[in-house]
């Protein structure tokens, strides 16, 4: 149980580091990221000890059968983490132009981009700071 201990007040460690240095949306991935692993981790260091304490032969084929829970389990988490934790689409831009909105990967003038009358205004170029 010792081992367990050290699992948890290590992946709480880690995660605070990590969560004082990013936005609180990356903080739920962070954290939820590394949860499933850790419960798995400890729930199996837990019943691996008891296996071996009970019967130390049977701890091999236990631990296969393990193997194979943990990897469709973690094809679950995955597929589950990926969904839950991927950013909105209505949070993408919806505009069919390059663009600077801030919230796509476009590069020039959005429909959708706040003060933009014409649409046109963001194609203008910079005046020059040379005075002619």
């Amino acid at each position: 149980m010792k081992p367990v201990a050290w699992m948890v007040a290590a992946s709480l460690l880690s995660w605070v580091g990590i969560a004082a240095a990013v936005e609180p949306r990356t903080r739920a991935a962070a954290l939820f990221g590394m949860l499933g692993p850790l419960v798995v981790a400890a729930s199996s260091w837990v019943m691996a000890e008891r296996a071996w304490r009970r019967n130390p032969e049977s701890l091999t084929s236990w631990m296969i059968a393990a193997f194979a829970g943990k990897m469709v389990f973690f094809a679950a988490y995955v597929a589950v983490m990926l969904k839950a934790l991927s950013p909105s689409t209505s949070s993408r831009c919806t505009c069919s132009r390059r663009c600077r909105c801030g919230r796509c990967s476009r590069a020039m003038g959005c429909r959708e981009r706040k003060g933009s009358k014409d649409r046109k205004d963001s194609l203008r170029p910079l005046p020059s700071l040379r005075s002619s």
